[in-house]
């Protein structure tokens, strides 16, 4: 969800090696030294996912349905003071949260078009105030305008509020706390970032003073902005420098959308190629999903025993060419025209019921497309790319890496 929505190395394009590299296995959870179970099922993952009977070695029970994902989640109360739909165990506070999510995004036509034209200002912001030297980095970029439109969206954050460095800052130490917070032993920056970012979000929203936990701001926004920006730039990626011949189409596309961001163009489908917005965006979480794995704590067989770990390769199920065909690793909105039921069972971008995130059918990805599409029209013309890093390089077979930190090199630079 917009709300609730939360690592491979480079996608290998020989079949024979994503199979050998997607192979069951033992591994480390992220939230701690024990070894988590990979499900690579349609079946097995919808099972835990929606606490059922799941019976692998030495587990026949589950967790209560909120303690299950809770567990998992448990370093992210640490790394960011929260207390969400995510990591509660409370039901009441559970149903209370998620009531006040959805009526968050609950938004009717006239407020798409006011995102819209603010999704717009705030890409040419960013991108005017970044440029140095006719090129600029764009990971920055993508985070500072997907968190910028997050607390527009979240707590109606003027944009005057909204400055570039403070918006850079959060963004930032979110993404460090993130990554420190997978690690068992904290480092001596820990307790000073997670401080920053308090602070700064505070100053942001004019909150003098916040009890953490559960009236801590970054419930909200710590869902919404860590399943957005990640999907954004990559979909950008793959409309403006990946597309070929088929990437005109889907930027005309996506600058209609843009221009009336309602739901009937966000489904309209071209009259010659019967492609819409909302295949691009489908076809973008379905390669690079929000959470690619969800994970979720079990029951022992044994009562003493600690808690198992499972997780749902989401990523996984979206790129098995057993359900997608020959291009699961290609980029293709076509394949949405008439998608198959195989497909659309394996298909699990927002999670899985009960869980499922409540934006699925239109405020997520018709912001996702929304994002997409503001910078498809301020970059379409007359900007390249170039990176320093090999590992950042877009003109590869396969899709694009999907780690927390690929494309830290990557620059938008004009065109000589």
């Amino acid at each position: 969800m917009i709300l609730f929505l939360f690592a491979s190395a480079l996608i290998c394009v020989c079949l024979g090696a994503l199979w050998q590299r997607y192979q069951p296995r033992r591994e480390t959870n992220i939230t701690g030294p024990e070894t988590c179970k990979f499900l690579r099922d349609v079946k097995s993952c919808k099972k835990i996912l929606s606490s059922g009977n799941l019976k692998v070695r030495r587990m026949d029970d589950v967790l209560t349905l909120l303690e299950s994902r809770a567990g998992p989640n448990h370093r992210l109360v640490r790394a960011f003071e929260i207390d969400n739909a995510f990591t509660t165990t409370d039901k009441s506070f559970y149903r209370k949260f998620m009531s006040k999510a959805r009526r968050l995004v609950a938004k009717d036509e006239p407020t798409w078009k006011l995102m819209s034209d603010l999704m717009r200002d705030h890409v040419s912001f960013e991108s005017q105030s970044t440029t140095s030297n006719q090129s600029f980095p764009l990971v920055p970029l993508v985070q500072a305008v997907v968190l910028k439109i997050t607390m527009y969206t979240l707590f109606k954050s003027p944009a005057e509020k909204l400055e570039a460095a403070k918006i850079r800052l959060i963004a930032e130490r979110i993404n460090r706390l993130w990554i420190d917070s997978k690690s068992t032993h904290e480092p001596e920056r820990f307790q000073e970032d997670r401080r920053e970012l308090r602070e700064t979000v505070h100053t942001i929203l004019s909150v003098t003073r916040v009890d953490m936990d559960r009236n801590n701001p970054l419930n909200l926004i710590l869902p919404a902005y860590e399943t957005l920006w990640r999907v954004v730039l990559r979909g950008f990626l793959e409309v403006t420098f990946r597309g070929a011949e088929a990437g005109t189409e889907w930027r005309q596309l996506l600058k209609t959308f843009l221009a009336d961001p309602t739901l009937s163009t966000f489904k309209r489908t071209n009259d010659l190629t019967g492609i819409s917005v909302a295949f691009i965006v489908a076809e973008t979480l379905r390669l690079y999903p929000p959470t690619r794995r969800i994970y979720r704590d079990t029951k022992p067989k044994v009562k003493d025993d600690p808690p198992a770990h499972f997780a749902a390769d989401i990523e996984f199920l979206h790129r098995n060419a057993k359900i997608w065909g020959e291009d699961s690793l290609s980029f293709n909105p076509s394949r949405w025209k008439d998608v198959s039921k195989k497909c659309q069972d394996a298909y699990m971008p927002f999670g899985w019921k009960p869980f499922t995130c409540p934006t699925k059918d239109d405020f997520g990805p018709r912001m996702i497309g929304l994002a997409v599409a503001a910078l498809v029209a301020e970059f379409e013309h007359g900007w390249t790319w170039r990176a320093a890093r090999s590992e950042d390089q877009i003109d590869v077979d396969g899709p694009l890496e999907a780690e927390r930190d690929s494309y830290v090199t990557l620059q938008l630079a004009k065109r000589e």
